[in-house]
């Protein structure tokens, strides 16, 4: 096949791409709010047939469903109203922005509503010396962005574990570790992708991959940090950290 692109409906036309012979293409370089206009033409031995229908697409900012800078509150700054409740949490000197969120280790945590589901991608930085406690699996550690509940649940969370950035989906638990350690006691920017049709699982620590596997499919919905970043009966304390950006909480250790 070949791509085409125009700026205007009805074109002329660009080739952007030949010989393409997925069923998918993606085009780069765009400019978010612009239309741009697109045709396709077969190819072979013989050449080029006629253009497909037209087709037109307009890039948009990709906006996250919440962000907690955390200057000083728990309040969420892209207007969708998943603010935050902050417990025996205090305020320091940050990475992005004047503050970050500090953790004291034995009560301190910050209560989300659910704001994702089954795909998502969740990004924070972190500064610690905390190992996170030893295991495989992400509910051993000690919770970042975490919605672990007890038992087999179709849970998820992110963790420090054995020093280690980790992002883990239950039923049955899949846990991905980084490569590399975080606990420095430097400031590190960690992400964690799932996508609930693959299964596909990812994690980035400062904006490098290190570590990808493969866990269960979505379920109908997911259970986020609103069921589990409370204190709960059975409580593992996360240690003294910072996080900016986004969030950070305690945990319960699953059963």
């Amino acid at each position: 096949y070949q791509v085409k692109r125009a700026p205007v409906a009805g074109g002329p036309y660009v080739v952007l791409a030949d010989g393409v012979t997925q069923t998918t293409y993606t085009d780069t370089g765009l400019t978010n709010g612009v239309a741009y206009y697109y045709v396709v033409a077969g190819t072979n031995t013989f050449g080029v047939g006629p253009d497909s229908n037209e087709a037109s697409a307009v890039p948009a900012e990709v906006r996250p469903s919440a962000l907690y800078p955390l200057e000083g509150n728990a309040l969420d700054s892209t207007g969708n109203g998943n603010d935050g409740t902050a417990n025996n949490v205090s305020y320091v000197t940050g990475r992005i922005g004047a503050l970050a969120a500090q953790f004291n280790g034995t009560s301190g945590y910050i209560l989300i509503p659910r704001s994702i589901e089954t795909d998502f991608t969740v990004a924070l930085w972190v500064k610690t010396t905390d190992a996170g406690n030893s295991g495989t699996q992400w509910w051993q550690g000690e919770g970042l962005v975490d919605g672990e509940v007890s038992g087999a649940a179709a849970d998820w969370g992110t963790a420090l574990l054995a020093g280690k950035f980790v992002l883990g989906i239950g039923n049955p638990d899949v846990t991905v570790s980084s490569s590399v350690n975080i606990n420095d006691g430097a400031w590190h920017h960690v992400a964690a992708t799932r996508n609930g049709t693959s299964g596909a699982m990812a994690v980035y620590v400062d904006g490098t991959l290190r570590g990808s596997g493969t866990g269960p499919t979505a379920p109908p919905r997911l259970l986020c940090a609103s069921a589990a970043c409370r204190p709960p009966t059975t409580f593992l304390p996360a240690r003294s950290m910072r996080c900016g950006c986004m969030i950070a909480c305690s945990r319960r250790r699953k059963s």
